[in-house]
């Protein structure tokens, strides 16, 4: 009989898996519709314009489903990373291409490197870093992955180490809303 191992937060590899592939075609979806839809609306009201500066667009919508897909599949590699390792990734390095970001430990060779391929941004554009709690993305083209930190309640900010779980690292970025940026913290 097939076991699925279970990972270290408590979902399984496949339902990791399931969940990726759902926010992909989400993704996909959004993605089509934002470059498909009508582009004349300067038709519109001022006020209608003033509310849009608040609100994302179509092309922002879709680029925000993609980040927030990178932001699970770099989370959702890390704790791949945990379980095959048992202790926390310490670096990060760029892969095989531009979009390919590398996870590894204290040396980044061929064996101890778990690979993890990116929608949205590049690998430069992802950094490991300590946990500091005035810590923040100040631009959507960035990610941080923060060691010995946890997500608050809200999932916007880093916050101290989880003191129930063994290995705490988490995955802050941030999202576009029309002119707004909003920080974003993707717990492991």
């Amino acid at each position: 009989m097939l076991k699925i191992k279970k990972l270290a937060n408590g979902f399984t590899a496949v339902e990791i898996i399931v969940v990726i592939a759902v926010l992909v075609i989400i993704g996909l979806v959004s993605y089509y519709i934002g470059t498909n839809s009508n582009t004349n609306k300067n038709s519109s009201s001022a006020s209608t314009s003033a509310k849009a500066s608040s609100t994302p667009t179509a092309s922002q919508a879709a680029n925000n489903t993609l980040k927030q897909n990178d932001a699970l599949s770099i989370g959702a590699t890390i704790a791949d990373y945990i379980d095959t390792n048992l202790l926390s990734p310490t670096k990060v390095a760029v892969g095989s291409t531009s979009k390919t970001l590398d996870i590894c430990g204290s040396s980044c060779s061929a064996s101890t490197t778990v690979p993890v391929t990116l929608r949205y941004y590049t690998a430069l554009a992802v950094s490991m870093q300590p946990y500091s709690s005035k810590l923040t993305v100040t631009n959507t083209q960035k990610v941080y992955i923060v060691q010995n930190a946890s997500c608050n309640n809200e999932l916007t900010e880093i916050a101290p180490p989880n003191s129930g779980k063994q290995y705490n690292v988490a995955v802050l970025y941030a999202l576009q809303s029309g002119s707004i940026l909003e920080q974003k913290c993707y717990p492991n």
